[in-house]
């Protein structure tokens, strides 16, 4: 009978792949093969076992360099709440402002505020200074967002277009940023969740036309996307624990179709090897089937998500620890 271990570490040792120990990468360092399926590709998963850990951002940053300068990548997409993740990427895009007093501030999501981290943000923006608008690298959260930070930005929009919003939907719009603090609070928070997502796409399918021309259309379509991850958190309040795992890693990969939709070239998602798996996890102490979602040839996203409850004044539906 063969050593199951043995046979663990020989399939290892011929799919695991060296890299060059320098601070750039270069498509010399890449093994045989490898550069035609990044040609082929539409998303590509940069995984790791665990978050926050030195040497895989140090490896992800020279990847991802490597393939916005020589693959021509102009997406690139963190295992991170998609609204914590706007205020970098204007940054990004801008190519101007401080990007580590974005990051210190970040709430929720420790593994983001780390070095290496801030120096490939920095370098993405750095880049972006000296390139047209049409060849800017773009970075985005593809992780679920809570109701109170999806509500975020959506009357301010509206009042930038003078749009007439009745008082009850400032007071519901209100009430979903506050969050809650209790059973009562909650399902205030979702009642006034279910209202707003049934007032406000009506108003934003009425005045596309105008606001997209008056600002922009990547403007428009993100206070849309606000919206579809409202509905999402509404759902998933309406889960138990184990229909929330599956929900989450189905939202992700929409995210990440969303992502990939407004781009012109391939997307490079950065999560954990849960996420970015494909196939039957088991998923704290819970034998998860996440059912396969193929989107082009995007990889499937599947992994776990706990109910955290409220913390730091916040529901905590959407993220859980990988």
């Amino acid at each position: 009978m063969s050593d199951p271990n043995k046979d663990l570490l020989s399939s290892l040792s011929e799919l695991a792949v060296p890299y060059s120990d320098t601070d750039k990468l270069t498509t010399m360092d890449l093994p045989d093969g490898f550069r035609s399926r990044l040609d082929d590709a539409a998303v590509i998963g940069l995984g790791e076992a665990s978050h926050g850990t030195q040497e895989f951002s140090e490896l992800r940053f020279h990847l991802i360099r490597l393939l916005v300068e020589e693959f021509g990548v102009q997406a690139v997409a963190f295992e991170a709440p998609f609204h914590q993740f706007i205020q970098i990427g204007e940054r990004v895009t801008a190519g101007t402002g401080d990007i580590r007093s974005v990051l210190t501030e970040m709430d929720g999501y420790r593994p983001m505020r780390t070095a290496p981290i801030a120096d490939l943000f920095e370098w993405l923006q750095s880049l972006n200074s000296d390139r047209p608008a049409e060849d800017h690298v773009h970075v985005y959260g593809f992780d679920t967002t809570i109701i109170a930070d999806a509500a975020i930005g959506i009357e301010p929009y509206l009042d930038r277009f003078g749009a007439d919003i009745e008082a009850s939907l400032r007071d519901d719009l209100e009430t979903m940023r506050a969050g809650y603090d209790s059973e009562d609070e909650r399902q205030a928070l979702l009642e006034s969740a279910r209202r707003v997502y049934s007032t406000v796409p009506p108003m934003l399918d009425a005045n596309e036309s105008a606001w997209v021309e008056a600002e922009s259309r990547r403007a428009y379509e993100r206070v849309r996307h606000r919206l579809n991850l409202i509905e999402v958190q509404i759902e998933a309040h309406e889960r138990d624990p184990k229909g929330r795992h599956a929900l989450r890693d189905e939202t992700m990969a929409k995210n990440v179709e969303w992502i990939h939709d407004r781009s012109t070239s391939p997307v490079v998602i950065w999560g954990a090897n849960t996420h970015l798996g494909r196939g039957r996890h088991i998923l704290d102490e819970w034998d998860v089937d996440i059912p396969a979602r193929r989107v082009v040839r995007r990889p499937v996203l599947s992994g776990s998500l706990r109910n955290r409850g409220r913390e730091g004044g916040r529901e905590g539906l959407c993220r859980g620890s990988s």
